[in-house]
């Protein structure tokens, strides 16, 4: 391998946003789902464009998503929470030549596709990739993960550009920082279609109250996403549809919305991480409280959770797969060496994770981003000479640091300083509150050392 050569400096503007995980396909319901959000961007942007993921095994669907700026952040009303508004103008349609304020709704003529995964594929679903439809790229299921559902391989489909210039904020947020905000409507329209939800991973009333309140004291780690369902309507021909109450988050609070995330195209260059990985990734979100304690309006870095509770390596390593192939905008992909889900530690399994790490590293350099490894916790007690150490596992981690140092691929070393005792949470899985601020701050670092603005 050829060591990575960074981008050119001021080259990259596209950043994509996801804060919650790919979710986990536990609990699956059939039916309709609206949803209104208010998202805030990392800086000032001109352009948003939907992507859809699917890890049921048959589910179809169509999509309808529309998006327009505002210029507050203030949740004190349905208008402020919900409707596109530029000064004191607020409109809640669709915008035409006489009203530049509105929604704008998106088309799926150049951008959705359907992605093609492992197992035979359904010649009726060929031409669909225009309409906005999703479909499991493949009829082989995988009843064989720890949570005894069946699961389809990750696909993806992605809409058109939607133009959508924001407009500075009308007072500052309560952070200080001059954040741009953006309103989206999204619709999945008729027919059956698996919602994907792991119960366990949507936040509470208490816990989206609790991020709020933290927002709202300037703390850098949180950033606002509010999300509302509601019934009626298609939720982008009938915009007059709105969600009952605003306000600060309540009862009715649904933070995570796992199957979409979004992709801005900022007016300033970006710094985007892709973060995938298993639950350790998607439910406990350390590397998004790092990238968010580092990013600024002027200098801004944002990440997309693709963490995939339940599911092995070689599951997200097939979404990984998928999602890259869209030409989403990430200029750095962070992956951990190997994943709490894939079972035993034989010679045979660290073989199989240190191929896959080397292959998606050769590609990260082949498409011009920077690869970021973190070394799992998994089998690991303490520092090399701990009691209890895998055997296998150390010797894999030394691997991962060689291939980070003959490469130029990111080392984010968290097992290095890894303290079971105190870092790993009761479930013996995940960390603890101690262990997720050490992951936190192994990363932070690393950022600050990396980044070409991070220091």
């Amino acid at each position: 391998m050829t060591a990575f050569v960074s981008n050119p400096p001021g080259r990259h503007t596209r950043g994509v946003w996801k804060p919650a995980g790919s979710q986990a396909n536990s609990v699956e319901a059939y039916g309709v789902r609206n949803v209104r959000m208010k998202i805030e961007a990392e800086a000032a942007f001109s352009r948003i464009r939907m992507f859809v993921t699917q890890r049921g095994a048959y589910g179809s669907s169509g999509w309808k998503f529309a998006v327009g700026p505002t210029d507050t952040w203030a949740l004190d009303s349905l208008a402020n929470a919900f409707h596109p508004r530029k000064g004191a103008i607020v409109r809640n349609d669709l915008q035409d030549a006489s009203n530049p304020i509105g929604f704008t709704r998106a088309s799926w003529g150049g951008g959705g596709r359907v992605m093609r995964g492992i197992g035979s594929v359904n010649g009726a679903y060929a031409g669909a990739d225009k309409s906005g439809r999703l479909y499991p790229s493949t009829d082989w299921p995988q009843p064989y993960q720890q949570s005894k559902t069946a699961q389809a391989l990750g696909d993806v489909i992605v809409s058109d550009w939607v133009h959508c210039r924001s407009v500075p904020p009308a007072a500052l947020p309560p952070s200080g920082l001059s954040r741009h905000f953006a309103n989206i409507v999204v619709s999945a329209v008729g027919g059956a279609f698996p919602i994907e939800r792991y119960d366990s991973q949507i936040r509470s009333a208490a816990a989206a109250l609790g991020n709020y309140t933290a927002w709202a004291a300037g703390d850098r780690r949180q950033r606002l996403t509010y999300v509302r369902a509601y019934t009626g309507g298609d939720g982008v021909a009938d915009f007059t549809v709105q969600p009952a109450v605003a306000g600060v988050p309540n009862g009715t609070i649904d933070e995570s919305y796992p199957m979409v995330f979004f992709e801005f195209d900022y007016d300033v260059p970006v710094e985007s991480f892709a973060c995938w990985g298993d639950s350790n990734t998607e439910g406990y979100a350390w590397p998004f409280r790092a990238i968010n304690r580092l990013s600024t309006p002027e200098k801004p870095v944002t990440g997309a959770n693709f963490g995939m509770s339940t599911n092995r390596s070689c599951q997200y390593f097939t979404l990984a797969d998928n999602i890259i192939s869209t030409g989403a905008g990430f200029n750095h992909w962070l992956f951990p060496s190997h994943s709490t889900n894939d079972g035993t530690n034989t010679r045979f399994d660290v073989d199989r994770n240190m191929a896959q790490i080397a292959h998606r590293v050769q590609e990260a350099q082949r498409l011009g981003v920077r690869p970021w490894l973190w070394t799992h916790f998994l089998g690991v007690f303490g520092p090399p000479g701990t009691s209890g150490n895998d055997p296998e596992i150390m010797v894999f981690l030394d691997q991962i640091r060689k291939l980070c140092l003959a490469t130029g691929a990111v080392l984010v070393d968290v097992a290095a300083n890894w303290n079971r005792s105190t870092m790993l949470g009761a479930d013996n899985t995940h960390p603890s509150a101690a262990g997720i601020d050490y992951c936190d701050e192994v990363f932070y670092q690393a950022l600050l050392a990396n980044l070409k603005w991070g220091a």
